[in-house]
């Protein structure tokens, strides 16, 4: 996922503390595997798994960067066909389903513009409108 800063970037300090710990709770959740900044200073990038496409969108509408226009997301799912043995529970045939929650891997890095949604061990690949009310 993209955040992309929009026009009211100026206000990103009134509501860091906020988005701060929504990135926390995404971790804490086991969804969030790497966050990071867009350079040069565009907004930042998320890469998220073992989560639906529904519960990702109500989870970054929850985002108060979000929800205060300070960023416009894009999420985007991603079908794997090959990864680094660090990466590989990413292709696992036994990986859980899209609710079920595993304990948060931090190793490898991935591009910031994938998004996971395992539905019955099978990642899917597919851009998706920006969020947002």
């Amino acid at each position: 996922m993209f955040q992309r800063f929009s026009d009211n970037k100026g206000e990103a300090g009134r509501f860091m503390e906020g988005h701060n710990r929504w990135i926390t709770r995404g971790f804490d959740d086991g969804v969030f595997l790497v966050v990071g900044s867009l350079q040069p200073d565009a907004g930042g990038g998320i890469v998220a798994h073992n989560t639906s496409l529904r519960d990702l969108q109500a989870r970054v509408n929850d985002d108060p960067f979000v929800a205060e226009k300070v960023v416009s997301a894009e999420i985007f799912e991603k079908t794997l066909a090959k990864a680094d043995d660090r990466l590989s529970f990413l292709l696992s045939s036994a990986a859980t389903e899209p609710r079920e929650r595993r304990p948060r891997r931090r190793g490898g890095v991935l591009s910031p513009s994938i998004v996971e949604e395992n539905v019955g061990g099978r990642l899917v690949d597919r851009h998706f409108p920006a969020c947002g009310p």
